[in-house]
């Protein structure tokens, strides 16, 4: 052999890239565990696949690799928004005996093509 050829070991295997990689992912891995928004308890996966795959003749294979990581999604939010035509709202219109009545369950609201709504400006005095 050569002196032009360098042994292969994790560190140089694919002219270092495949620690590149892994360092890579590493860095995914931390900033998801810092998020938050991600539950703290759950694991992070850290895989590195190494496939080799020699010639008939044995004396050279090659190589392929795959690094990737398995993260937390951040929590599920949850909430309401609130329609009026083509129009979305978060929080309702606090107009009393509207469409958007805090009593009234958006749920159990039916509005059919052709149905009048009145819409209305007036705000619900404070108590």
């Amino acid at each position: 052999m050569s002196e032009a050829y360098q042994k292969v070991d994790i560190v140089t295997l694919g002219s270092g890239s495949v620690v590149e990689r892994i360092n890579m992912e590493l860095r995914k891995i931390f900033a998801n565990i810092s998020d938050i928004n991600t539950d703290p308890k759950a694991s992070r996966e850290l895989q590195l696949k190494i496939k080799f795959v020699p010639t008939e003749d044995r004396q050279s294979a090659g190589m392929a690799v795959s690094c990737s990581s398995k993260l937390v999604s951040g929590e599920q939010l949850k909430g309401r928004i609130y329609l009026n035509g083509a129009d979305a709202f978060e929080s309702k219109p606090p107009v009393a005996g509207s469409l958007f009545d805090e009593e009234r369950d958006p749920a159990e609201v039916s509005v059919s093509i052709g149905d009048a709504i009145m819409i209305s400006s007036a705000r619900r005095k404070e108590a």
